[in-house]
């Protein structure tokens, strides 16, 4: 990729719109933010998890369409305890705002998240089940140099 597909690709990223609608709300594009409290919150679906829990979908929109802030306050409020190391607070926050939602929506609401993510992550590979920021995979002794 040359310096100027990267400033095109950049550009066009900057002109896409900064949130999409899902259950009839704005949803904010995955920021470094987002992403680090969708993974405070523990959801395997960053990873891409073979089933997909209904509380991890809530979750991830309930961070990418509330306040920030207030997410991070939830997250890191262990005044109620734990439930599998997610607070307390933050989930029965996730489940009283996923009262007001329609459950047909979950399956579009999935495709979105998949969309988002894939946004998100467009030129990272993964390397040592870490995501890298680098353009190309780094080639392996082993792959450079084939057994006989």
């Amino acid at each position: 990729m040359t310096d100027a597909d990267i400033i095109d690709h950049n550009v066009s990223e900057l002109l896409k719109p900064d949130a999409t609608e899902v259950f009839g709300m704005k949803c904010r594009r995955v920021s470094c933010g987002s992403f680090s409290l969708c993974q405070k919150a523990k959801l395997k679906l960053l990873h891409g998890a073979d089933e997909v829990d209904i509380f991890e979908v809530l979750a991830y929109f309930y961070i990418h369409t509330n306040d920030l802030t207030d997410c991070r306050r939830l997250l890191f409020d262990k005044s109620e305890g734990e439930d599998d190391g997610v607070s307390i607070a933050f989930k029965e926050a996730v489940y009283s705002w996923g009262d007001t939602l329609n459950i047909l929506d979950i399956e579009q609401a999935i495709k979105v998240i998949v969309s988002m993510m894939e946004d998100a992550t467009k030129g990272m590979v993964e390397t040592d089940d870490k995501l890298s920021a680098t353009k190309e995979k780094k080639t392996t002794e082993e792959e450079s140099c084939p057994a006989p």
